[in-house]
């Protein structure tokens, strides 16, 4: 999943951080607009997300 790879590569590289990618657990949550953060949503995805965002 590109996403999690993403995401472990991430806290790897920006935090020096070893992450075991089957520990890593999804959680949904609703975000609005202002929420977002970009530190945490790759860039490709973001600007999808925010156009499927209403508020």
């Amino acid at each position: 999943m590109k996403e999690l790879d993403w995401f472990v590569k991430s806290l790897e590289t920006k935090f020096s951080v070893e992450v075991d990618r089957n520990q890593v657990s999804y959680k949904g949550n609703v975000l609005y607009r202002d929420e977002t953060d970009e530190s945490l949503i790759p860039s490709e995805m973001l600007i999808t997300l925010l156009a499927l965002i209403q508020i």
